[in-house]
């Protein structure tokens, strides 16, 4: 139904992309922030609405849609935090949640993105470096209001590193299929896709 994509190179690319899914799906870029990559997300629904989320001197991109049976309304945020900076991606990552949890009365609010935390998938709360304190501590502030949806499906990058997430309502009870696609990756990508299904 939706997909969160990070480091577009801009609308070109998102274009190029679109045309080769043959109109399945409606799609956007964030605006331009620090950096000289994008966030997007394409949805299914025709009638989704694309939301610039400014997060500090970033941006992501929400995208406001229906549910396939037309009973909810999702918002899914495409983001990225800082890649070298463990204190930038805390303040990101508060700065998101705290827009994203605002929304959580109206919509059905899920996070995709990658996060390069550094975190050991077996053990997100051990406190060894600065950065790992600064990372879990992020990381803590994502659970207060949201589930990691994809916690179980192991590294999603190069180096044995859990740093691709999606996060999603506490509440939600209905989760099919969780899998990061190892098979996927194609030229120098150094990411794995990571797969979460999800009933509303």
């Amino acid at each position: 139904d939706a997909v969160a994509l990070q480091e577009l190179t801009g609308n070109a690319q998102l274009n190029r992309l679109l045309g080769l899914l043959n109109g399945k799906y409606r799609g956007a870029v964030a605006q331009q922030g620090k950096g000289d990559r994008f966030e997007a997300v394409l949805v299914k629904d025709a009638g989704a609405k694309f939301i610039p989320v400014p997060v500090g001197a970033r941006y992501a991109l929400g995208a406001s849609f229906q549910s396939g049976d037309g009973t909810h309304e999702v918002l899914l945020l495409s983001a990225h935090a800082d890649a070298f900076n463990a204190a930038q991606r805390r303040m990101y990552t508060e700065s998101l949640i705290d827009w994203a949890q605002a929304r959580t009365q109206s919509s059905e609010v899920f996070i995709a993105g990658d996060f390069n935390f550094e975190l050991k998938a077996a053990n997100e709360t051990n406190l060894y470096t600065d950065n790992v304190k600064h990372d879990s501590e992020s990381y803590s502030h994502i659970l207060r209001y949201f589930r990691d949806l994809g916690r179980s499906a192991g590294d999603t990058a190069i180096n044995d590193r859990r740093i691709d997430y999606i996060f999603g309502p506490a509440r939600l009870k209905q989760i099919g299929r969780v899998e990061v696609l190892r098979d996927a990756a194609v030229g120098r990508m150094d990411h794995w896709p990571l797969l979460v299904e999800v009933g509303l």
